[in-house]
């Protein structure tokens, strides 16, 4: 089991520490409900005039916070001597197309 964190490259991301998604497909989904329910219109509106691909990142389930954290390498975590304890290079994010996305059309 993972965790996830989710984010639309213009809209609002999310870093989900539950260890109950099984895949990609299991987070996508719960990301989608919390921009619903966190009554989001920035990120609402990001993902319906914005084409672009969501990045969802699986984390195993045994991280926990900033360990969890780490792993997005949006953040560091030290050992006592000042070494990097995670050497995350470039997390392996998967896009996903964006299903809200409504192309406007012409007037």
């Amino acid at each position: 089991m993972y965790h996830a964190h989710v984010q639309h490259p213009m809209g609002s991301g999310y870093m989900m520490q539950t260890g109950k998604f099984r895949n990609v497909e299991d987070a996508l989904a719960a990301y989608l409900e919390l921009v619903d329910r966190d009554n989001n219109p920035f990120g609402r509106l990001a993902l319906e005039r914005n084409p672009q691909p969501i990045r969802v990142l699986l984390i195993p389930g045994h991280l926990r916070g900033p360990d969890a954290m780490a792993a997005t390498g949006f953040c560091s975590i030290w050992n006592e001597d000042g070494s990097d304890a995670y050497e995350v290079e470039q997390p392996d994010y998967v896009s996903v197309p964006n299903p809200r996305y409504q192309e406007l059309a012409a007037t």
